[in-house]
């Protein structure tokens, strides 16, 4: 059984490990509840998929995958980049990528036969306040790994995440800020990766994206104590007219 499952598996591997490139696409912007996302652009459109915009969450259903066997070992990379525009009277608070596939480690072999997705980002901020300042760059990165002797098995769930806290960045930048970051630009590279050895197979797929922002009212909400004192006011303002 576990022979025919590995023959199955290196078939599947002849499809999956050439991945067809293309030219980048530009797949446009996209005018969310609170934010925009702005000259969205997939180095390979045909992997990445097509958006679709979920209130502030840009999602993918992506075509990405790598595999190997018998002591090879293959890999696939994609970018996305886009803008990242705070609507009047909100602040960008921050952003989260998430992602989930599935993997898959079959045969004979060690721990060195890997499956294995990474994602790295570039993040720019280039405006607070609605006023631009010189620009400051953060890289951030998250990665999921799975090998042969701790995950053996086939059609397994992976999935990871990341957060990119931008009120957090101007800080540790020493940037000055009443509301914070209003615009800011995003760059994924995503590589999905796979080594095997002789008797071994790996696979990966991803076979879901998205990138969510979380925003911040501008406008100030006054304290309850400046309502009631507000409320006194009027109702003195009230009380003279009454007595005129």
């Amino acid at each position: 059984m576990a022979t025919r499952q590995l023959v199955c598996l290196v078939g599947l591997l002849v499809l999956v490990a050439g991945p067809v490139w293309a030219a980048p696409i530009t797949l446009g912007d996209f005018s969310g509840t609170m934010v925009e996302f702005i000259n969205v652009v997939a180095d390979d459109g045909t992997q990445i998929g097509a958006a679709t915009l979920n209130g502030d969450s840009l999602e993918f259903t992506p075509r990405l995958s790598s595999g190997s066997v018998g002591g090879s070992s293959g890999a696939t990379v994609a970018t996305l980049t886009f803008g990242l525009d705070a609507k009047p009277g909100f602040a960008i608070d921050s952003f989260i990528a998430q992602a989930n596939g599935i993997f898959s480690l079959m045969g004979l072999g060690t721990g060195l036969t890997t499956a294995t997705e990474a994602i790295l980002i570039d993040l720019i901020i280039d405006e607070v306040d609605g006023n631009p300042i010189a620009p400051i760059t953060q890289a951030l990165g998250v990665s999921y790994g799975a090998n042969l002797l701790a995950n053996p098995g086939e059609d397994q769930p992976w999935s990871i995440g990341v957060t990119g806290n931008l009120p957090g960045i101007l800080t540790s930048n020493s940037v000055p800020f009443t509301s914070g970051a209003t615009h800011a630009f995003i760059s994924f590279t995503d590589t999905l990766s796979t080594v095997s050895e002789d008797g071994s197979a790996a696979s990966i797929r991803k076979d879901a994206f998205s990138v969510a922002a979380d925003t911040i009212p501008t406008t100030t909400v006054p304290e309850p104590s400046s309502l009631c004192l507000v409320g006194l006011g009027v109702m003195a303002a009230y009380r003279r007219l009454r007595s005129v």
